[in-house]
């Protein structure tokens, strides 16, 4: 189903974890997510082939990691969800999880650039739990091509054992501008070579994300809370990994708002009967060359989503 403003249109699949599919922007006709190789998902129910049934987009990945069992990439971006409310502009939908005693609760909203993504997760047992938490948009062609550039507000970097470029050495260096001069690692701009990469960006001084394509005069921003989500993913498949499933067909850069690094357990807890409720904001904007034109486009998102929740509560 869609939902629209002036400025965009919003796939999302309630039939199928309720994905954001595609974000397209009106004016251009873009759509600014990526899209997998595949046409659609292969149908499979093990959560090991997650990959091969993945399109691409955008989804919510959250599991139990007191319930043995209770995967990460698994029920909750595969499920059916239950629309529970929508109009044009938004639409409500929940998933009680089979494998943890969750309940989920997605509220999807666009409002002219922007879309405001409310996620809830409540505990039905007295008994707490500790969850895995993950957002998950991922980006592609033709909003990222070389040059296209980066920013977030991350001051470190943190590798993985057993990825290049990690070294004992630079498990976790300091990064500015998302570039690392003691690593040599440049993040900043989208590279016109094949590159794969993948790591835990940290201690934010501002929990945000922004890709700008200067060619397009198009930029995308990403705006989440801390306390929830202290550290993001970052996922980069630019046509370097020739393995299945993406045999060198992937163009992605995802950045992704999580409740842990990738190699720890540093997790939310929630206790008993309780609920954890947290809003994720996506921001289109165009005059990428004014430097404060992504203050101004987080700034107008805040003040959104600040007016939304004072109405609705």
């Amino acid at each position: 189903m869609i939902i629209s403003s002036a400025s965009l249109d919003v796939t999302v699949t309630p039939e199928k974890g309720c994905d954001i599919l595609a974000i397209v922007h009106k004016e251009s006709g873009i759509d600014l997510l990526f899209k997998s190789p595949w046409e659609l998902p292969v149908p499979h129910a093990e959560s090991a082939d997650w990959l091969a049934r993945y399109p691409g987009g955008w989804q919510i990945l959250i599991s139990s990691n007191t319930i043995e069992g209770s995967e990460l990439y698994g029920e909750s971006s595969l499920a059916a969800w239950e629309i529970r409310d929508f109009s044009e502009t938004f639409l409500v939908a929940t998933l009680n999880l089979k494998s943890a005693p969750l309940s989920l609760t997605r509220r999807i909203e666009v409002i002219d650039g922007h879309i405001l993504i409310s996620e809830s997760v409540e505990n039905l047992s007295t008994i707490p739990q500790e969850i895995s938490w993950l957002i998950h948009p991922a980006f592609g062609s033709p909003l990222l091509e070389a040059g296209s550039r980066i920013k977030t507000g991350a001051t470190t970097l943190i590798l993985e054992p057993g990825r290049t470029p990690y070294s004992t050495e630079q498990a976790v260096t300091v990064i500015k501008d998302m570039k690392s001069n003691v690593a040599a690692i440049d993040l900043s701009r989208i590279p016109d070579t094949p590159r794969e990469f993948f790591a835990t960006l940290g201690d934010f001084d501002e929990s945000y994300a922004v890709l700008i394509n200067d060619r397009l005069d198009i930029g995308v921003a990403l705006s989440w809370d801390s306390e929830i989500f202290p550290y993001a993913w970052f996922w980069q498949d630019l046509n370097a990994v020739q393995e299945s499933p993406w045999f060198g067909q992937a163009y992605v850069t995802a950045i992704e708002p999580a409740t842990h690094k990738t190699q720890s357990g540093e997790n939310q807890n929630i206790p008993g009967q309780s609920r954890l409720t947290t809003t994720i904001t996506f921001s289109l904007f165009n005059n990428v060359q004014n430097e404060e034109i992504v203050k101004e486009t987080l700034l107008e998102a805040k003040l959104l989503q600040d007016q939304l929740s004072g109405i609705k509560g």
